[in-house]
């Protein structure tokens, strides 16, 4: 039997929030339902008319060779075969500030006629036929134990980080610096409230907790506040988005002259670490440029340009804990009333 996973799904089938349904029943679903050949469509009889995902290897083989091979259909049936029992589901709900938790207790199941479909078709207000398959949407699912609502913060960022983007599912693999996900997650579906920080101004530890608690986004928040904090003189401003693939942070001089270019990546595998098409209001590059990252190979660094490191912006962090609201929650300084002088960076 393979080990439990970590996986994630939305569960907002065709842009529908069924999250009332995931709570009610316990259940996580997925969607993209793959239509049995030559069968009409039935939403009391999906047995009938959708291929059953956990079906044998020879089943599988005719069933998709008769059906439209979209890639969808082979990412669903990978799916089914990674999750077991014990597995660990999650369904993001940002707008509620939680991530719903819970523990897999099923087999993978194409429920034949959801009891639930009645109460799914009322929330989208909409009607179901040949064109829509919407019980198709809410019968490929696996129970859960119960869901717990966890808030988003208590969610280590290098697994949140996943949940955000476009994908409708996916699954959180483990990394060799981090952490396994599975053990993670299981302490806190067994824990109540936050992990116990000690205050520290330990390199090795405040690494692993830029880790834990910086997303791509909040890299960048933090990187540009960092280069503030170390150049009181100039302006620096976040500029763009996480993924856009352009700048993210600029600095200027007082004479409104550009000083610097930031650029985050929270993952980086050597690719170029800037793009080549800027241009400059005052004529001329800016005299440093920034490349930040927490994420990257041994040995791998950008070229031409100053590499903000993950130990280095440890070390930044752990210099300008008292003016960095970040470190507050990462619990980088001394505490609260036993402030020390700042750290000097090599």
């Amino acid at each position: 039997m393979a080990s439990p996973i970590v996986f994630y799904s939305r569960c907002k089938p065709q842009d529908v929030d069924a999250i009332e349904i995931v709570l009610a029943e316990g259940r996580v679903f997925i969607g993209y339902p793959m239509a049995r050949a030559g069968a009409a469509y039935d939403p009391r009889n999906l047995g009938n008319c959708v291929v059953d995902l956990s079906c044998t290897d020879d089943d599988w083989s005719a069933a998709h060779a008769a059906s439209e091979h979209r890639p969808q259909y082979n990412q669903n049936r990978n799916l089914v075969r990674k999750v077991s029992k014990g597995s660990i589901a999650l369904v993001p709900r940002p707008t509620r500030g939680v991530i719903y938790c819970g523990r897999i207790t099923s087999e993978f199941e194409l429920v034949n006629a959801p009891p639930w479909y009645d109460r799914y078709m009322e929330i989208r207000g909409d009607k179901d036929s040949d064109a829509t398959w919407h019980a198709a949407d809410v019968g490929q699912c696996w129970s859960v134990d119960q869901f717990q609502p966890i808030p988003v913060p208590r969610i280590p960022a290098w697994i949140r980080r996943s949940l955000f983007g476009r994908s409708t599912y996916g699954v959180i693999h483990p990394d060799p610096f981090i952490g396994e996900p599975h053990e993670v997650l299981s302490g806190i579906l067994d824990s109540d409230g936050f992990e116990v920080r000690e205050w520290t101004l330990d390199l090795a530890v405040i690494e692993k907790r830029l880790l834990d608690s910086l997303t791509p986004s909040t890299l960048e928040h933090l990187v540009v506040s960092l280069l503030q904090l170390e150049h009181g003189s100039e302006v620096w401003t976040q500029v763009g988005g996480s993924g856009d693939g352009g700048v993210d942070g600029v600095g200027a001089s007082q004479e409104g002259h550009v000083t610097g270019l930031l650029q985050c990546k929270w993952q980086y595998w050597g690719e170029d670490a800037f793009p080549e098409d800027h241009v400059w209001s005052v004529g001329s590059e800016p005299l440093r440029k920034y490349f930040a990252s927490l994420r990257y190979p041994d040995g791998i660094a950008p070229s031409n340009v100053i590499f903000l490191d993950r130990p280095r912006i440890a070390a930044l962090v752990a210099k300008h804990y008292s003016s960095l609201p970040q470190a507050i929650s990462m619990r980088v300084g001394v505490g609260p009333g036993n402030a020390t002088p700042s750290k000097t960076v090599p």
